[in-house]
């Protein structure tokens, strides 16, 4: 495959998604207008949703692959949904929650934060039940569990979740290859 080809494709996947999205928000534009709706268009319209079957397989990783099987896990999800609220003008924060990764509104002073569990249908939550999520871990709660996570962070995350699941599979020439990507990764952040 050629990674420019294959990156074109990928925005011109999200554009489109975004274009159906436009169409249906109401004006003026409020945040959870646009994460309902979106939950709606993806998961309910399109069948994307959460890979349990195969939650492992390094293609839950890679955002092209998620695009084509409309499967993936909670942090290429979430990268996904953001990006296409993103184009229609709203900015969702992303969320690493311990064991598990959400997307929240920013908040207004006449609007709290909604969460949306994108690996569970597009789920909308509250504080409490992200509290509800951390504790069925059997890690105490902080409302710190909710600060949003820097983009830098999220990259490394799911090149770590690649890297894992290229090891799982074998695939011992790719894993290797991700382990330079994430000491590259390590040393941007640090270097910040």
């Amino acid at each position: 495959r050629e990674p420019e080809a294959g990156a074109a494709r990928c925005r011109a996947a999200l554009d489109a998604l975004a274009v159906r999205l436009g169409r249906r928000l109401p004006r003026p534009l409020e945040a959870a207008d646009a994460v309902k709706a979106l939950s709606a268009q993806l998961f309910a319209e399109d069948g994307f949703r959460g890979n349990e079957v195969d939650y492992y397989a390094p293609q839950n990783s890679l955002l092209d692959r998620v695009l084509e099987s409309r499967t993936g896990i909670p942090i290429s999800l979430s990268v996904l949904f953001a990006a296409v609220c993103r184009r229609v003008g709203v900015q969702l924060d992303m969320i690493g929650l311990p064991g598990h990764f959400l997307l929240a509104t920013r908040p207004t002073p006449t609007t709290p934060r909604t969460f949306v569990d994108v690996f569970n249908g597009g789920r909308l939550l509250g504080l409490r039940e992200c509290e509800e999520i951390v504790t069925s871990y059997g890690i105490g709660w902080s409302d710190s569990m909710v600060t949003p996570v820097p983009m830098s962070e999220v990259w490394t995350r799911m090149v770590r979740n690649l890297h894992n699941a290229s090891w799982r599979a074998g695939d011992v020439t790719n894993a290797r290859l991700l382990e330079h990507l994430l000491a590259c990764c390590s040393a941007s952040t640090t270097a910040a």
